[in-house]
């Protein structure tokens, strides 16, 4: 089925979803405009990589959000948090999978989602406290410049693939899934996460570490995975795919464990019940 349920949305609708395209694509040619050339990188830390055409990739993003909204609230990866008045909040992080993009491993995504949060919850964020309710997702775009897939969402509308719908998968077992983890950058996330990695690894298919969230949660949606899990990720690394999983049919839970970090679980609707018990055995739900 093509897209056109997009077709029947209203013009304020449309324009938020055209923007949060327009803009996921922008950032995307550029971010591929540099891959492989020689890669700036402004910040290092022992497991991650801040570069420099994540800012310019952000502020192509900013730009044209702005020139079409004046009151929006935006949660950037990058620039931090900007309050505004309106009910409207874009989150984005423009490369997700900033090592893989540094190394030269082709599976990284632009991530660009608008949901309603009152302005007080993102100042909450912007205090450095917890959020509390992430918000109702409206919007959300994942795109992948070096395969061009361009993964998006409308509340309601449903998800799609280059404009073909997507439907996660509810019928394979946990036992026939490729399970998905992340296995984050701090010493403690990255044991947490390595012995949940071991309970999965003997009773599904396979346990794969791919390092881009915005991808391995919306090739949950797509069926190619059944499910996702991370420890400590940020909002804006799953709040795009969480809407294309939800709308193709897919669960996700999220958690926040503290301010500005979550802990994710996706997963197609008939195994989240078996995987919920694996995780409480191994003290996911815990922190």
């Amino acid at each position: 089925m093509k897209e056109g349920s997009m077709n029947t949305l209203n013009e304020f609708d449309l324009l938020i979803y055209n923007t949060a395209v327009e803009a996921a694509m922008k950032a995307g040619e550029l971010i591929k405009t540099q891959y492989h050339e020689f890669i700036a990188v402004e910040t290092e830390f022992a497991h991650d990589l801040k570069l420099d055409i994540d800012r310019k990739a952000e502020k192509a993003i900013i730009d044209i959000i702005e020139s079409h909204y004046s009151d929006h609230s935006i949660i950037t990866e990058e620039d931090g948090i900007k309050v505004k008045s309106g009910e409207y909040c874009w989150i984005i992080d423009p490369l997700d999978g900033s090592v893989n993009y540094y190394y030269g491993l082709p599976y990284f995504c632009t991530c660009i989602a608008c949901y309603k949060i009152s302005p007080a919850s993102v100042s909450r964020l912007a205090e450095g406290k917890k959020m509390g309710n992430p918000g109702e997702p409206v919007a959300g775009v994942v795109f992948s410049p070096v395969s061009s897939e361009l993964y998006t969402a409308f509340k309601g509308k449903g998800a799609f693939r280059n404009g073909v719908r997507l439907s996660a998968d509810t019928k394979r077992k946990l036992s026939e899934v490729i399970v998905i983890m992340s296995t984050g950058s701090t010493p403690d996330i990255i044991n947490k996460s390595l012995c949940i990695a071991n309970k999965f690894a003997l009773c599904a298919r396979k346990v794969r570490m791919f390092g881009a969230t915005g991808l391995d949660i919306v090739n949950v949606a797509s069926g190619t995975a059944g499910v996702f899990i991370q420890k400590g990720t940020n909002l804006w690394d799953f709040a795009a795919s969480r809407v294309i999983l939800e709308e193709a049919g897919g669960e996700i839970k999220y958690i926040e464990t503290d301010a500005g970090k979550w802990d994710v679980v996706a997963s197609n609707p008939a195994i989240s019940g078996e995987v919920d018990e694996i995780l409480k055995s191994c003290g996911f739900y815990e922190d």
